[in-house]
């Protein structure tokens, strides 16, 4: 696994969307994502240090967890299938144990941001799909 911090967010023409930039914390290689207006919305504001009147929903998702006295350990790209990244959400519980929650990566970043996660990208993806 590779630990990756978010660089930077920008507008990414071809596909009317974001490229939500991932970069290795102890490496070159880094990891464009493309993700939705929303979503792209929601990470921005969060490295923005911007604090919305009300919560969003990826406010509203960390608190039920933290509510539920469960933790967010981390968030790992997991596997890209035809061009698709998919992502996991690692949530550990004291009384249930560890829960994978199969997540949309540009919701995976927005909530690890939120939660203060680590982020991570499988061998598999960054042998894949990263740049260097």
């Amino acid at each position: 696994m590779n630990l990756v911090e978010v660089k930077r967010i920008s507008y990414y023409p071809p596909s009317k969307g974001y490229a939500v930039l991932l970069v290795e914390k102890d490496g070159g290689r880094s990891l464009p994502i493309i993700v939705g207006s929303a979503e792209a919305q929601a990470i921005a504001l969060y490295l923005e240090g911007v604090n919305m009147p009300r919560p969003m929903t990826h406010d509203i998702l960390a608190s039920v967890v933290d509510n539920l006295e469960g933790e967010i350990s981390k968030v790992l790209i997991a596997r890209i299938s035809d061009g698709t990244f998919y992502a996991e959400i690692e949530v550990y519980n004291p009384h249930t144990g560890e829960m994978v929650i199969d997540a949309r990566p540009s919701d995976a970043i927005a909530i690890a941001l939120r939660t203060l996660a680590p982020i991570y990208i499988s061998d598999e993806v960054m042998e894949v799909a990263a740049i260097d």
